[in-house]
C-alpha cells in the first residue's frame, strides 16, 4: 500500500495539471479587418474560454480602417464577455483596390457583416491601433500572441512605435500568403499580403518567433449548407444568433456570386493552432516577399533551392485536420472545451 499511494497521487496531480493546462488562458491580440470570416473568428475567440482577448485592433483591408473599427465595436457588443477588450482604432489608410472592392461587397456585404445596419458613433478617447499593441505587449512581454487576420499595416507600425515589440511577442501568427497556390488578389498573391507588401516582408522577415498559414492550407476548412444545418445554435445568445445570420449570409452570397456550396472558414485556423497545435503540420522555411514587381507584387517567395542560401526565418503550415478545425468550433459553441 506504501508503495502504491505515491503512485496514485502523482496520478491524480498529473491529471489535474492536464486538465488545468486544457484551460490555460492564451493572452491574445487579434488583429482584423473585418469581414464575414474576420467575424467568425473574433466571436468564437471571445466566447472561448481559453483565450484571454485582451485586444481587438482595426486595420484597413477588406474594409476601410474606420468601418473595421465600426465592427468591432458591434461584435463585442454581441458578445457577453466578462472583460471588454481594448479596441484599437485603424490610423493607416491604404490605397483602395477598385477591381477587389466590388466582390469583397458582394461576399461580406456593403458594410462587411452582411446586411446589417452598423452604427458607429465615434468614442470620445480614440486609441490607435499600434498604440493598444504597444501598450498591452508592454504590460505582457513574452506572454502575448498576437493573430493577423488582415494586412500587416499595424506590426509595422507598432514596431516603430516600439522597436522591442516583436521580439517581445510570445508568438505571431499570420493569415497571408500562399506556398504553392495561386493568389486571391492577383494570379500570385493572397489578399492580406497584396494589401501591404512593404509590411508584410518587414514582419514575416523579423526575428519574432512566428507561424505562417498560407492560402492553401486556409481552404481546407470549409463549411457547406448541409454542415451548418447541423450546427447547434442557440437562438437564446445574441453571439449565437449573430453567427448563424453571417454564416448564412455568406453561404447564399457565395452561392450567388461564386457559383459555390460552401464557404471557407479560414480565420478559424489561427485560434485553432493557438489551443489544437496538434491539428497542424508545420516546416520551417525561408521566406521574402516581393514589393517591385509589377504583376508579382505581394508574392510571398520561398527559398527552396537544394543548397539553400536564405537562412529560415517562419514556420509554415503545411497540413491542417480540416474536419479537428472544425470540431474546435463546434465545441467552443456548445461549450465542449475539453472535447
Amino acid at each position: 500500500m506504501k508503495q502504491v499511494m505515491p503512485r496514485v497521487r502523482w496520478l491524480t496531480h498529473a491529471w489535474r495539471q492536464h486538465r488545468e493546462g486544457l484551460l490555460l488562458k492564451h493572452k491574445l491580440i487579434i488583429d482584423a479587418d473585418p469581414g464575414i470570416g474576420d467575424a467568425v473568428a473574433i466571436i468564437t475567440a471571445l466566447l472561448d474560454p481559453r483565450l484571454d482577448v485582451l485586444g481587438l485592433t482595426g486595420t484597413e483591408g477588406m474594409v476601410s480602417g474606420h468601418q473595421a473599427n465600426c465592427n468591432l465595436e458591434l461584435l463585442v457588443n454581441s458578445v457577453d464577455v466578462p472583460k471588454w477588450p481594448k479596441i484599437g482604432w485603424a490610423s493607416a489608410e491604404l490605397l483602395s483596390n477598385d477591381e477587389m472592392a466590388l466582390p469583397l461587397t458582394r461576399l461580406n456585404g456593403p458594410h462587411g457583416l452582411g446586411d446589417m445596419e452598423i452604427p458607429c458613433p465615434l468614442p470620445h478617447r480614440r486609441l490607435d491601433s499600434a498604440k493598444v499593441m504597444v501598450d498591452l505587449v508592454k504590460q505582457y512581454p513574452n506572454e502575448i500572441t498576437l493573430v493577423c487576420l488582415g494586412p500587416l499595416t499595424n506590426v509595422m507600425m507598432a514596431s516603430e512605435l516600439y522597436p522591442d515589440f516583436l521580439i517581445q511577442l510570445n508568438k505571431l501568427i499570420v493569415l497571408g500568403g500562399t506556398l504553392d497556390a495561386p493568389g486571391d488578389a492577383t494570379t500570385t498573391s493572397e489578399f492580406n499580403v497584396y494589401a501591404n507588401p512593404e509590411a508584410a516582408r518587414f514582419v514575416l522577415k523579423s526575428s519574432a518567433t512566428k507561424i505562417l498559414i498560407p492560402l492553401e492550407v486556409q481552404h481546407k476548412v470549409s463549411l457547406t449548407f448541409s454542415e451548418f444545418d447541423r450546427i447547434q445554435f442557440d437562438e437564446k445568445l445574441p453571439a449565437h444568433r449573430l453567427l448563424s445570420n453571417l454564416l448564412s449570409y455568406a453561404l447564399k452570397s457565395h452561392r450567388q456570386y461564386l457559383g459555390e456550396e460552401g464557404i471557407h472558414l479560414r480565420e478559424l485556423t489561427p485560434l485553432a493552432y493557438m489551443v489544437r497545435p496538434d491539428l497542424f503540420t508545420t516546416e520551417g522555411m525561408a521566406i521574402d516577399i516581393e514589393t517591385q514587381g509589377e504583376i508579382t507584387r505581394g508574392m510571398t517567395i520561398f527559398d527552396r533551392r537544394s543548397k539553400r542560401l536564405w537562412p529560415i526565418n517562419i514556420a509554415i503550415a503545411t497540413k491542417v485536420d480540416a474536419v479537428g478545425v472544425r470540431d474546435y468550433f463546434s465545441n467552443v459553441l456548445s461549450g465542449r472545451v475539453l472535447s
